[in-house]
């Protein structure tokens, strides 16, 4: 499937689309081909069939044409990433940071409270990454609240959910490629997952939430950025708590896209 960008779009954005597909094409500055609208409509829809789509609070699919298209959450016009210190973008594959200084702030708020989805005791954060880097101490994605690494220094992933104190690592994989993910929905523990998979259940209890922005490629360390990665994210995605099916069909919606433009 050829993926790339033309001048091609429909006369009517709203003609025969969804009406979330339309204004997320709407948004776009660059007119898609009709094959890469044609994914983002299965993607979506495929999200709205699985209950998914009205939990989120973003979801960013980085690996996109352009640069511009890459910075849109496909949920709402709010929460358009805001590069920092150059992270850099390669289409169709995602914007990577440089483990030093360079990461993208998603705008989200996640101890805003009720003007935000994600919450104390219900909450999702995940993303994919399409680089298989050495680990480190680093985050994917993060706030002072919650946390995702695909890889760390013991080979394990880190994460934290709904705690200001420390992270959790666990289990061992071969490298930090796939969607990697957290999800709450009780005060005593939060699930993992990865790939869509149920992995572990880690036991620590939530705290009342700070306000802070999460961040793509680096960790917000109480407003200071930190914990810079050098991983290529594909993909991210921030809201309420998810069900086993629902994280598996988010993957799998989120996998497709990518298997159809090579940024898996």
């Amino acid at each position: 499937m050829q993926v790339g960008i033309s001048t091609w779009y429909p006369a009517d954005v709203t003609s025969g689309l969804d009406a979330d597909v339309a204004a997320f094409l709407a948004r776009l500055t660059t007119p898609p081909t009709t094959d890469r609208a044609s994914l983002y409509n299965t993607l979506i829809l495929s999200l709205k069939s699985a209950g998914v789509w009205s939990k989120l609070d973003a979801l960013w699919i980085m690996a996109a044409a352009d640069s511009q298209a890459a910075r849109l959450n496909l949920v709402s016009s709010s929460y358009t990433l805001t590069p920092v210190s150059n992270p850099v973008f390669t289409v169709d594959r995602g914007y990577q940071g440089d483990a030093s200084a360079s990461y993208l702030d998603t705008n989200v708020d996640t101890g805003a409270g009720g003007s935000v989805k994600i919450q104390r005791n219900s909450a999702f954060m995940g993303c994919y990454v399409n680089t298989a880097t050495a680990g480190a101490d680093v985050r994917e994605m993060g706030s002072r609240n919650f946390a995702v690494n695909l890889l760390n220094l013991t080979s394990g992933m880190s994460f934290r959910n709904a705690a200001t104190n420390s992270d959790s690592t666990i289990a061992t994989f071969a490298n930090s490629i796939g969607f990697a993910a957290t999800n709450r929905n009780n005060s005593a523990n939060h699930d993992i997952y990865k790939n869509g998979v149920y992995v572990e259940t880690l036991t620590r209890g939530s705290v009342i939430l700070s306000s802070s922005n999460c961040l793509i490629c680096a960790f917000n360390n109480n407003g200071v950025p930190s914990q810079f990665s050098a991983k290529r994210v594909a993909s991210a995605a921030i809201g309420q708590d998810l069900t086993a099916g629902e994280t598996l069909a988010l993957y799998n919606a989120v996998f497709s896209y990518l298997t159809a433009v090579g940024g898996n």
